[in-house]
This record gives C-alpha cells, sequence and structure tokens, in this order.
C-alpha cells in the first residue's frame, strides 16, 4: 500500500502561507527561493520536515503561480542563469550622442580613477557559498562590501579554484608593487553542516596549496567557517535530516562530531545569512586605512576633473 502523509495545511491555506511569508521577505527586497520558503513553513509549524512535504509546496506554488493566486517574482531559481538579453539599441542620434559624452566627461574622475575600497587592506576577503542557488542571498551584502562571490558549487573544479586563486596573486602583485608587501587572503565559508558541507573547504584549501606549488609560490590562505556551525544550530535550530551515510565522508564526519544528523544552509533566514557577510567582513576590513585611500582618491579625482574641463583640453579633442 502506498504511504500517506497527513499535511497541517489545505492547499488553499498553503498558497496564504506562502504569500505571507514571501511578502514579509519581499519587503526587505529579498526573494526566496522554494527550498528557503519551504524551511520558513518548517521552522514556523506550519508543516513537518520531509521531502513530500517539500514536493507538495512546490507543486501547490507552481499551479498557484499560473493560475496567478501567488506572484511569480517572489520566488527565484537562482542555479538557473538565463543571461544577459538584448535584442535593441537606438543610440544614432546627435542628442543621444550629447548626452553620452557629458555624462562620460562628468563622470571620468569616478570611473577612471576608480579604486576598491580594499585597496591598501591587509587582508582581502572572499565570499564563498557552497551552493549557487543560494547565491542571490549573498550578492547584496558582498557588493556592498565590495567583496567577490565565488559559488563552489559543492567540490570546486581545478579550473575554478586556478580562476580565483590567479585573481588573488594578480592583486598580491598590484600590492607588492603599490606598499611593498602583499595582503593575505581570507574566504568567509557558508556551507551545509553535513560531510560533504563541512569537507568541501577543506579540500578546496588543500588543492589551492597544490596549485601554488606548481607556481613556486607559497602564501597563507585563511578559511573561516561561517556557515552552518552547531552553535548556529543550537541557537536557530533548523530542520535536521540524516546525513548521508553512502558518503566517503561520513565516517570522518561522525568521529569528528559524534552524531548523525546533518543541516542544510537554506534553513537559516536569509537575514541571518547577510548579517553573518557583514559580521565576517568587519573582522578583516580596516576603516582608518580605507579612509586614508579614499582622501588620496578624492585628491586625484579633482586634478584630473580641473585637466578635462579646461577649454583648451576639449577644443584638443574635437
Amino acid at each position: 500500500m502506498a504511504e500517506r502523509h497527513t499535511y497541517n495545511l489545505s492547499r488553499e491555506e498553503t498558497v496564504g502561507a506562502a504569500r505571507s511569508i514571501a511578502r514579509e521577505y519581499a519587503n526587505d527586497d529579498l526573494i526566496l527561493t522554494l527550498r528557503q520558503l519551504y524551511y520558513q513553513f518548517v521552522s514556523r509549524g506550519l508543516e513537518a520536515n520531509g521531502q513530500h512535504v517539500y514536493d507538495r509546496l512546490g507543486a501547490t506554488l507552481t499551479k498557484a503561480r499560473y493560475e496567478g493566486t501567488f506572484p511569480i517574482s517572489w520566488l527565484e531559481d537562482r542555479g538557473r542563469d538565463t543571461g544577459e538579453m538584448e535584442w535593441a539599441t537606438n543610440k544614432d542620434s546627435v542628442q543621444a550622442a550629447l548626452h553620452e559624452t557629458r555624462r562620460a566627461i562628468q563622470s571620468c574622475p569616478y570611473w577612471y580613477l576608480e579604486r576598491s575600497k580594499w585597496w591598501g587592506q591587509r587582508e582581502l576577503v572572499s565570499v564563498w557559498v557552497e551552493k549557487e542557488a543560494l547565491s542571490g542571498v549573498f550578492a547584496d551584502p558582498c557588493e556592498r562590501h565590495q567583496v567577490p562571490l565565488f559559488a563552489c558549487k559543492g567540490y570546486p573544479s581545478v579550473s575554478a579554484l586556478w580562476s580565483w586563486l590567479a585573481a588573488v596573486m594578480e592583486t598580491r602583485t598590484a600590492f607588492f608593487h603599490a606598499f611593498g608587501w602583499s595582503p593575505k587572503p581570507v574566504i568567509l565559508y557558508f556551507g551545509d553542516h553535513d560531510p560533504d558541507g563541512i569537507e568541501i573547504p577543506r579540500s578546496a584549501l588543500n588543492s589551492l596549496y597544490k596549485l601554488l606549488d606548481l607556481k613556486e609560490d607559497w602564501f597563507t590562505i585563511e578559511v573561516e567557517r561561517m556557515a552552518l556551525t552547531l552553535d548556529q544550530v543550537a541557537t536557530y535550530d533548523p530542520p535536521p535530516f540524516p546525513a548521508k551515510t553512502t558518503s566517503a565522508r561520513y565516517r570522518r564526519y561522525f568521529d569528528e562530531y559524534g552524531i548523525d544528523d546533518a543541516w542544510e544552509l537554506d534553513a537559516l533566514e536569509p537575514r541571518v545569512l547577510r548579517d553573518l557577510v557583514d559580521e565576517g567582513v568587519a573582522r578583516h576590513f580596516d576603516e582608518e586605512v580605507c579612509d586614508q585611500m579614499q582622501h588620496e582618491l578624492h585628491a586625484m579625482r579633482n586634478e584630473l576633473r580641473e585637466q578635462i574641463t579646461d577649454p583648451t583640453f576639449i577644443d584638443s579633442i574635437f
């Protein structure tokens, strides 16, 4: 006989609760994935924790979105990128050219003389997240702090690790030429608390050091696990799921933590994850250094503006 499940909410109540939760986050400019919304149902005691509940929620909301009873834009799939799509532009008028030229001259001191707020810092922060589906949650705080965001997609490939490392090495070289020293890279890592989620940053760090050996270069890379931790599990009480005993990393996980439960990063509220980014960045960022570097940049911008607005300079162009 097929297994039967009892649900706390009817389909109509499910849609209503989903609208309420999604609207709450949309008011804070946060768009949830289906899995994050599911965890809100579980954490608020609206439904039990289980794959069948997740599947039913997905099917219910798919139908509701087609019927217009749940706004399509209130859920997003961050794991699928349709790319930039643009089919037509219209920039063939004199007025358009004048507008673009005026804007370019006015903004030139800012786009040509531009520095990251990390210029001159002793440490360079990157945010790594295990799942690409959660990258949307981290995009805003990373952009605000001007730190790179790297979606590992599980165990990152050698090519992906090399791309990240090459960018770090290029930046370290630029700092050395400017200051005579190179900053230390710091990775703020966000992943599941399960056998693979614990092992991914360890494996990635080991691979990064192997790549440095090939380049006959070596420097310390710090990995700081921001989430999930057992302290956060105790604080936020996310719903558990059984750790995969078939994972090659299960035995090490069990020996290290003495548990066979696991927790997904998705279960933490987006606000909590964003706060953790803020906290992690703050520990590795020197505001005084930033103020000094921005003061120097402001002086350079003023000098450049004076030069490009000189009539003789404009006459030499046209």
